[in-house]
């Protein structure tokens, strides 16, 4: 509603106001996760992540759980991006919590993630199982963002059997689905450049490359796997 630079203009007299005067931990909560998305949208994970977790601490001192766990799984999702230990089990806790609060779009986020989290420990049967699984749940919702991003991680899922035909389908099955201008879209494309590439479609893939590189630079950033989709841009050129 307005864009990134309202946005930034707002957050930073939002924590002008903050440095002034004694705030109340809800309140210093919420300016620090939205500090931890402009973290986030400018390409830095560390500070994503600090700030998540400072958040997190925040949010618990105020007694708000719902969103402390919600900064759960925003670290969790962090330490998955930059490949660090102790992913999985913040994402698992996070699934937990939120089942036990009957947060139903947060379950499914950590539940992805545990896919991702799956595989990269060398699982792929397993990160399909959980993948699969919630995938139905997402038809059942016509959560189509999120059902993006599962058709997504489905074709890194086939891309890690080597199953190059099959991460095609997924990847193209997600461009189906992708809301325009919204970072799935952006995942979607980098994930069908890195198919066309597996495939051995070099102008395909580079088209879908550079159509990602383009909608990321538009947006501001993406809020999943960004180094990913530059990656597959620099391969493709």
């Amino acid at each position: 509603l307005g864009g990134p630079e309202i946005a930034r203009s707002l957050l930073a007299t939002c924590e002008r106001f903050a440095g002034e005067q004694e705030m109340d931990p809800a309140v210093v909560a919420r300016v620090q996760a939205a500090e931890a998305i402009r973290a986030l949208m400018d390409g830095d994970p560390v500070g994503y992540l600090d700030l998540s977790g400072k958040a997190m601490r925040s949010f618990e001192e105020a007694g708000d759980v719902r969103d402390a766990t919600i900064q759960r799984q925003n670290i969790g999702s962090a330490l998955l991006e930059l490949g660090a230990d102790g992913a999985e089990e913040l994402l698992r806790e996070a699934n937990e919590a939120s089942e036990r609060l009957g947060l139903a779009h947060l379950s499914t986020s950590a539940r992805m993630n545990i896919a991702m989290a799956t595989l990269r420990r060398g699982d792929p049967e397993g990160a399909e199982a959980l993948l699969l699984g919630t995938l139905e749940d997402l038809r059942i919702r016509n959560e189509r963002r999120l059902e993006t991003y599962v058709h997504s991680y489905l074709a890194l899922v086939h891309q890690s059997r080597s199953r190059y035909d099959a991460m095609l389908r997924e990847a193209e099955r997600a461009i189906e689905l992708a809301p325009e201008r919204l970072s799935a879209q952006v995942f979607a494309l980098g994930t069908l450049a890195a198919a066309h590439l597996a495939c051995g479609q070099v102008v395909q893939g580079l088209d879908a490359a550079r159509r990602a590189m383009g909608l990321l630079v538009e947006l501001g950033g993406v809020e999943a796997g960004e180094s990913a989709i530059r990656l597959t841009y620099a391969e493709a050129l």
